[in-house]
């Protein structure tokens, strides 16, 4: 219910409400990202750049975030696109996201707001090896964030049909998650042969809980 309703309020959400932040007062909600996927994304924000359209990129690419007791927006989405933003060439004033400021929890107490991002299902807080990470050893910056390969996997599975995509955060993580439990390989950055194998693994009936599943 708490993920739908979060769906409900961003489907809702116009461009007169975002607010622009720049990437050093964001606050990453995770512990790692698929870096494979960054080079591509980097390309769309410089070309967006270089055609005087990064203004309209930038808002279609906003985010929701929370103001923690750090003064700090924690996002709640998009931090691939934030990563991308902050790696490309382009002029500094530019480098920042449009943002929605879903709840002010600045008045918190950290333990009270680590609770209540938990409860909230806002922050995921797996790491690389999808192990249990503590919600106070988030990295406390973009730059600080840490390369998922098996979250890339999941990026490139979907785009080959073997999920669909729906409004569920972490979605990519859970199917990564699911190819590393099944003991996927990834060597040396190469992913032709997990994504055949991911392809095959996630029509079965193993994979049916998991959001976005589909028989072919």
């Amino acid at each position: 219910m708490k993920v739908l309703i979060l769906s409900l309020l961003l489907s809702f959400t116009t461009q007169a409400e975002l607010s622009f932040i720049g990437l050093n007062k964001l606050h990453p909600g995770q512990f790692a990202i698929g870096k494979a996927v960054i080079a591509k994304k980097i390309k769309e924000v410089e070309k967006a750049f270089k055609k005087g359209k990064i203004k309209k990129y930038l808002k279609k690419k906003w985010a929701p975030v929370v103001l923690g007791p750090d003064r700090m927006y924690w996002l709640l989405d998009r931090h691939h696109t934030s990563y991308s933003i902050l790696k490309s060439d382009i002029p500094q004033l530019h480098k920042g996201l449009y943002v929605e400021l879903l709840a002010d929890w600045s008045h918190l107490n950290f333990n009270d707001f680590k609770e209540r991002m938990i409860s909230k299902k806002y922050v995921y807080l797996l790491g690389v090896d999808f192990e249990e990470g503590d919600f106070f050893d988030l990295p406390k910056s973009l730059v600080e964030l840490n390369d998922n390969p098996f979250r890339s996997l999941a990026y490139y599975a979907r785009k080959k049909g073997c999920f669909a995509k729906v409004k569920v955060p972490f979605l990519e993580f859970l199917w990564g998650q699911f190819f590393y439990d099944l003991g996927v390989e990834i060597e040396n950055g190469n992913f032709e042969a997990p994504i055949k194998k991911a392809l095959k693994l996630c029509h079965q009936s193993s994979a049916s809980k998991l959001p976005g599943y589909t028989l072919n």
